[in-house]
């Protein structure tokens, strides 16, 4: 170990710890929810900048690397990451639009939801069948992507608080062995199946867990960590054999699952939390856009949005379409003629890095902070919101990822999850009606969940309990134009 590699050793330490009392800190003290969009990528940057740094220290490098590599790699990663944390801590805005945006929905009757879950569900015949529209074909194949997860948890929400009825029983159990099946054939990513096993840990936390004391939160994170790991590790033992194994959809998905059982014993659960070689990555990406003269990588300025608006026009019409960055540099390295066809993260640090410098840094680094609040702050409003839910478990693997680099990807399955929740609550609401629904805080009368609320309240994230008898709503800033009329008609919502 070099001295470069030994001050990137306590760089990665120092990141783990923070990262780790960043997420445990107000979680404990209930200022932020266990699971939620920003402590998931907290998570991710735990595993896919400290713990993978520690690995890239440990590990022979993938090519000459320079002390100012190393240099910048730390400046890159403190500015994002504070612009991050400071965006999501500090700005109003979010909050603000949190309390104004997406108030009305479709009713949240058996009838309704059954209806729209069967028609999402129906949009994953899309990932096996291919619709010969230019743009139009690859818009609804993302759109396939996510919607058994989304399917599942709404299926899962409704079942929850119906739980005497079998007939969502049956409905929840069908959906999921279709997300299962799904899942293990989208290819060699285990992001679908990692979302797919966060259904039910994100489900129960937001309808129950997070109104009761923290040891059962605790408890219940520890559990449903007990089970996703091995799933995970024994996944990814054997996932690359049968996707090159020439076998799609069903069958892939069958073989899959007859050999799953043995590796999940034969995996170590390890293996999965070094963070891969992100840092690694990263660094080798920073070393090849500031010597663009070696002719590997060349960087383009917000190359990000520019992939994720072009994305969707099919290659056959523009065959010079951008291709990520991930898959450019293993391939310019020679790594493919080894290997095959792999895919790189290239950590977000070299990601900014390669769309233009320490100034994308602190942009893409506040943007980060400003939507994981504002996505956060809308799951406060509406906790019990199927739809709501359905977006943080289709998006959770994808959020957990960013840290790992090539972000416009992950963007990409996050803008498809948000496009097909908004798109199914509009299909319900002009199906069914609609009306204005406030969040519901009945549930204090509990001990536990008094106490949340009041914690929550002293922390200035919600207000104190209304002394009125009906149901109030909790935003931080009453939305322009609500009339008494429609707050009177939302209390009266189940």
């Amino acid at each position: 170990m070099n001295a470069n590699e030994r001050v990137l050793l306590l760089f990665s330490l120092a990141a783990v710890v923070v990262f780790a009392l960043m997420i445990i800190v107000p979680t404990l003290k209930r200022k932020h929810e266990a699971l939620s969009f920003w402590n998931l990528f907290l998570l991710g940057s735990l595993l896919f900048t400290g713990l993978s740094g520690v690995n890239a220290a440990t590990t022979p490098d993938y090519s000459p690397l320079a002390k100012k590599d190393y240099y910048l790699f730390y400046v890159g990663a403190v500015v994002y990451y504070t612009a991050a944390a400071f965006a999501y801590c500090y700005l109003k805005g979010p909050r603000k639009l949190a309390g104004k945006s997406l108030r009305k929905w479709p009713p949240m009757t058996s009838v309704p939801l059954m209806l729209l879950t069967a028609l999402v569900a129906a949009l994953a015949v899309f990932q096996m069948t291919e619709v010969s529209i230019p743009f139009v074909g690859e818009i609804v194949r993302q759109f396939a992507l996510q919607s058994p997860l989304i399917a599942l948890t709404i299926a899962f929400v409704a079942w929850y608080q119906r739980r005497g009825n079998v007939l969502w029983l049956v409905n929840l159990l069908a959906l999921l062995v279709l997300a299962l099946l799904w899942s293990l054939a989208a290819g060699t990513s285990r992001r679908y199946l990692l979302s797919m096993l966060m259904v039910i840990p994100i489900g129960v936390y937001w309808l129950t867990l997070r109104y009761k004391s923290i040891s059962q939160t605790v408890l219940w994170v520890a559990i449903s960590m007990a089970v996703v790991l091995p799933v995970l590790a024994g996944y990814s033992l054997i996932r690359h054999s049968f996707y090159w194994s020439g076998e799609s959809g069903l069958e892939l998905s069958m073989a899959a699952l007859e050999k799953l059982p043995r590796a999940i014993q034969n995996a170590d659960v390890t293996s999965i939390l070094d963070g891969q070689d992100s840092v690694e990555v990263g660094l080798t990406t920073i070393h090849y856009v500031n010597n663009p003269d070696r002719g590997v990588l060349t960087g383009q300025h917000f190359f990000v949005p520019y992939y994720v608006l072009v994305n969707p026009i099919p290659r056959s019409v523009w065959p010079e379409k951008p291709e990520s960055i991930g898959a450019v540099l293993p391939r310019q390295l020679g790594v493919w003629k080894k290997t095959g066809y792999i895919n790189w993260g290239v950590n977000v640090v070299g990601q900014c890095y390669y769309d233009g410098g320490l100034h994308i840094h602190l942009l893409y680094g506040l943007i980060t902070g400003w939507v994981l609040r504002l996505l956060d702050e809308m799951l406060i409003r509406k906790p019990g919101n199927p739809f709501m839910l359905a977006l943080l478990s289709a998006s959770s693997s994808q959020v957990l990822a960013l840290s790992r680099g090539c972000i416009e990807t992950f963007i990409m399955q996050i803008v498809a999850a948000s496009a097909v929740v908004l798109f199914i609550a509009w299909l319900g609401r002009v199906l069914f009606g609609s009306k204005i629904i406030d969040p519901d805080t009945s549930w204090t009368t509990n001990a536990y969940q008094a106490e949340a609320y009041t914690m929550l309240a002293r922390a200035g994230r919600l207000p104190a309990p209304a002394p009125q008898p009906r149901r109030r709503a909790y935003y931080d800033d009453e939305p322009d134009g609500v009339t008494p009329s429609e707050r009177e008609e939302s209390s009266e919502v189940d």
